[in-house]
């Protein structure tokens, strides 16, 4: 994962800047997962897991885009992540998700 004052490339070349430990867009938003997966850096899935009394699979799942958490599930994320500031933000990302699926 890139670190702080690098840039981090996503799948098809698209670059974003980072800002303190967060990505932000240079240009488009980050789905759901992506998201996450950014703020979860340094935690392992198991760890996530143990910390929401999950299990490892259903980490795996959301992290890997496989599910879409539920609202409770997305606050819980943020939370655990140590980023509860941005739950608003990974909820409209969640209601983008399904409006996909």
């Amino acid at each position: 994962m890139a670190r702080p004052g690098s840039q981090a490339r996503r799948p098809g070349g698209n670059h974003y800047r980072l800002k303190g430990n967060l990505v932000h867009p240079a240009s488009e938003h980050l789905s759901l997962t992506e998201r996450l997966n950014v703020l979860r850096e340094g935690m392992t899935g198991d760890a996530l897991a143990g910390a929401l009394g999950w299990s490892p699979s259903k980490v795996s799942r959301i992290f890997s885009g496989k599910q879409i958490p539920s609202a409770r599930d997305t606050r819980a994320l943020a939370e655990a992540t140590g980023h509860p500031e941005l739950a608003d933000e990974l909820l409209a990302l969640r209601q983008e998700a399904e409006t996909v699926h």
